[in-house]
């Protein structure tokens, strides 16, 4: 998984890497290894295909998502952080990806983002298998 953006079920999510820790909503902290300091000091390791919401409930990956705010991935012990695209974000190659799943070309072109469609900074398609 790159850093991007992923049409799945309606939705256009922007993808990030957990690039050091993050306080969840319940004041949990998530770490870059995955591990998850609750506020009661408990701590846990999210395993591979596990997430977290930024309330601090722990599921499995690509469960129902929180269609408002997201939550935090691990994939290939990678964390990874999901969060609902509310404005355009303009990728490496000068085109734009418009919170509506449409994508702005540099020639001016209009094209629509698939579902499962994931594009890459550089504006590189693939589908995934979610």
């Amino acid at each position: 998984m790159k850093e991007g953006v992923l049409k799945r079920e309606g939705k256009v999510w922007y993808i990030k890497a957990l690039t050091g820790p993050m306080t969840l909503d319940d004041g949990s902290v998530v770490n870059t290894d995955g591990t998850v300091k609750t506020i009661t000091g408990k701590t846990i390791k999210l395993a591979d295909g596990k997430d977290i919401t930024f309330q601090g409930s722990v599921g499995t990956l690509y469960h129902k998502m929180d269609d408002k705010r997201g939550m935090i991935v691990m994939n290939n012990n990678l964390m990874w952080v999901w969060s609902v695209l509310d404005k355009p974000i303009k990728l490496t190659n000068g085109e734009y990806v418009i919170p509506d799943g449409t994508v702005r070309q540099t020639t001016g072109r209009y094209i629509d983002i698939k579902d499962k469609e994931f594009i890459d900074f550089d504006g590189n398609a693939t589908t995934m298998s979610l």
